[in-house]
């Protein structure tokens, strides 16, 4: 048996650049009396037939000029030192650690002279990722669900959990993992059949091994699911200092147009006034569009599952296939989720804007007043009475035509603007609506969470950092591979393969966007790894001239110039990479795509009208049949047959459809001439994507996108930066970008000479 140990530590010291130098920032601000001097029209105009631009540019050269100071801002860094903030130039740099001990054992046991079987064991003590600088603030799960409590979703008018949530210094966001074992166990197998008959002709004798075996490893994940989770609001990493031109005689304020380069500076407003180990939530409430975030304190480490079994026979003594079984499933994969998700069924709210939308279709498009029409108690609430002038808002008229009753629940969740759409439903006894929205109305009675489980975040999600993803894999494979024969060696296999997980919207970067909370499920689908079908095939021969070789054997110049010639090749053909159309409505709630509307297609019909269909005169193609697109160079999807969901309260169909079929050959050839018994001259040439064949959708950033137009349908442009998605109504729907000839993935030569000794 074989033992052993294994131990690391990591601490990552991440720079910030230094803080507390001034940003100066010259101009008029209002109220400044030199603002008089520039006029454009009434009595003795200093400035006639000047436009409002050239007024505005007249203004600021004078300010420049004079040295006028229209306001002065800046940062101070928080020192770990003094545990406060440093009220000079300084920097805060981030500091974290973790370290991990493991122990394994493993033994490969002969049982008999035709089986050997391998296991083991394995055990990791994993310290969790930890802040050495005593500063990182976060979220507790009370605190983010906030006065609804723990998992106490869409109950509107229930609070089982913290009536005043707040943010807490948080080092140690989650706890170690100690109980992590990881066995593995495998067999080879050779059977050997001595007797003639049909097993012996099909296993070859002796020639056939089949394999097995089966493993479960934990892994850790990126840590900077660390730093997006457990390092809640900047705020508390700076603090901010400032001069703005005013005339209320506050600390931070000065008279407008008193100021200016070379005056010493009043003293600055602080904010906050001193570092905070923790604040109430409701101090950012309508002030931070992010949310809180927080993970779970107890969340799971990730591991995966893996297995497989295969069947190898000799076919000759040099040439084998193989036909084997992979398959893994991962478990406990970290994903954010949003508890914040707003509620538009159980509080009615789904109900009410279909009335309004009866409403709009009965007074001609314009309005969608309950005066007059059917009774609206939600919306006269928000809006401030049934004669607001909201009910002509063009945008919230865009909400009820389009279905997107999660869009006009999230602007209602929260104070747009100035205005207090969410204090008029519940009223100024909710504080932040006094303090931070200056409302001071007694609203219309309806409970915090009526929207939101935590309405100290309202308008805006919050994140909480769970162990709820999981993915799995399956694949067959089919393996023929020749070893050195006559100069030749080669190896050709085949892939069929599954790759499905809970990856909504094909996030590179490991962001979970759930359609719901309430149905995790929702979000299952194709990972960007999927990648169906795969044929590739490498190999190298030594062409059968010069010394030693068949032909051309005997020393001279023929030798030289002929032998020692390698040429090689790769091969690969696969299938394309999955792309999720996209509706771009809210139609359920506040984040996830409403889905998209077939009409008289299926999703099996459109995946087969995948291709690329070139467009005359164009950079790009289109990459699916034009009978599905607005035209062929772009505007869209043909609404004929695929459109954008607006049925309020539904996801549509989830459709995802895979890209063309990707092609790539590359080759080489090499010469080698001895030199000397110990000294080798190699010359290599080598040919990527040798027949310079053009590749759409599946290599990242093909530079850009149609002209003026948005990326479009398997157009991956922003990879790896964003998701793989395509959205019906985007102009460049259906069309590539431009091809790799444009954007670097072209044919490219490289040469390379070596001396060997």
């Amino acid at each position: 048996m074989s033992y052993g140990v294994s131990w690391y530590r990591e601490q990552d010291h991440y720079w910030n650049p230094p803080a507390g130098i001034p940003s100066i920032y010259l101009g008029l601000a209002a109220g400044d009396p030199a603002l008089n001097a520039f006029t454009n029209s009434g009595t003795n105009p200093s400035l006639p037939y000047a436009s409002s631009a050239n007024l505005s540019e007249a203004q600021q050269l004078y300010a420049v000029l004079t040295g006028r100071i229209s306001s002065v801002s800046g940062q101070y860094p928080y020192n770990i030192q003094t545990k406060g903030y440093n009220h000079s130039i300084g920097e805060y740099p981030l500091d974290e650690v973790s370290n991990a001990f493991g122990m394994f054992a493993e033994d490969s046991w002969k049982a008999t002279p035709t089986l050997t079987i391998n296991y083991g064991l394995r055990w990791d003590l994993t310290g969790a990722q930890h802040d050495l600088t005593g500063a990182y603030h976060s979220a507790t799960p009370a605190a983010i669900y906030g006065p609804s409590g723990i998992g106490n979703l869409f109950n509107s008018g229930s609070f089982q959990g913290d009536m005043n949530p707040e943010l807490t210094t948080t080092p140690n966001a989650y706890a170690p993992w100690k109980v992590t074992p990881q066995p593995a166990i495998g067999f080879a197998w050779n059977p050997t059949i001595r007797d003639d008959g049909f097993l012996k002709t099909l296993l070859g004798g002796d020639g056939t091994v089949i394999r097995a075996g089966y493993a479960l490893r934990r892994f850790t994940e990126p840590y900077q699911y660390f730093w997006d989770y457990a390092t809640d609001y900047s705020a508390f990493y700076y603090q901010n200092f400032y001069l703005n031109a005013n005339n209320t005689n506050q600390t931070g304020t000065f008279a407008p147009g008193s100021l200016a380069l070379g005056n010493s500076l009043p003293a600055f407003g602080l904010s906050p006034n001193a570092y905070q180990a923790s604040a109430p939530e409701s101090d950012f409430t309508f002030q931070n569009s992010t949310g809180v975030n927080g993970m779970n304190p107890h969340i799971q480490q990730p591991y995966s599952q893996s297995w497989n079994f295969g069947i190898q026979r000799a076919l000759s003594k040099s040439l084998a296939l193989e036909v084997r079984y992979n398959g893994n499933r991962t478990i406990h994969q970290w994903v954010s989720i949003d508890p914040n998700e707003v509620n538009v069924f159980e509080n009615g709210f789904l109900a009410e804007f279909k009335r309004a939308q009866a409403n709009l279709a009965a007074n001609g498009g314009t309005t969608f007043t309950s005066a007059g029409g059917q009774a609206l108690p939600i919306f006269d609430a928000a809006f401030g009475g049934p004669g607001a002038s909201d009910y002509t808002n063009a945008q919230f008229i865009n909400y009820l035509q389009t279905g997107q009753v999660g869009k006009m629940a999230n602007v209602l969740s929260g104070v747009a603007g100035t205005v207090p759409y969410f204090c008029n439903l519940v009223g100024a006894g909710f504080s932040p609506c006094a303090t931070n929205a200056g409302y001071t109305g007694g609203g219309a009675g309806y409970p915090t969470n009526f929207f939101q489980a935590n309405p100290y975040a309202a308008g805006a999600a919050t994140g909480e950092l769970v162990a709820a993803g999981y993915s799995n894999y399956n694949a067959l494979q089919v393996d023929l591979r020749q070893g050195a024969w006559h100069g030749l060696q080669y190896d050709v296999n085949y892939t069929w393969s599954h790759s499905l997980g809970v990856m909504s919207n094909n996030q590179w970067t490991g962001t979970f966007n759930a359609f719901t909370l309430r149905d995790l499920a929702k979000s299952y689908g194709p990972t960007l790894f999927d990648l169906q079908n795969t044929i590739h095939a490498h190999g190298t021969y030594d062409l059968p001239f010069g010394r030693g070789k068949a032909f051309l054997s005997k020393p001279g110049i023929t030798d030289k110039v002929l032998g020692g010639w390698t040429v090689g090749t790769i091969i690969t053909q696969q299938s394309g990479a999955p792309v999720q159309l996209t509706g771009q409505f809210a139609t359920y709630n506040d984040y996830a795509d409403g889905g998209v509307t077939l009409n008289g297609v299926t999703s099996s019909q459109l995946q087969k009208a995948v291709g690329v269909h070139r467009v005359p005169g164009q950079t790009f193609a289109d990459l699916i049949n034009p009978k599905y697109l607005a035209s062929p160079t772009g505007g869209g999807a043909n609404t004929a047959y695929i459109s954008p969901n607006t049925t309020p309260g539904t996801i549509g169909q989830v459709i995802y459809l895979h890209g063309p079929h990707a092609f790539f050959e590359d080759m080489s050839a090499t010469k080698a001439v001895p030199i000397h018994e110990n000294l080798n001259f190699r010359l290599q040439a080598e040919f990527l994507n040798v027949w310079n064949h053009p590749v759409f959708g599946n290599l990242p950033s093909f530079g850009n996108s149609v002209t003026g137009n948005t990326p479009g349908f398997f157009d991956l442009n922003n990879y790896p930066y964003g998701s793989q998605t395509a959205g019906v109504q985007d102009y460049g729907f259906g069309l590539s970008g431009v091809t790799n000839e444009q954007s670097g993935f072209g044919r490219i030569i490289e040469l390379r000479a070596n001396f060997e000794f």
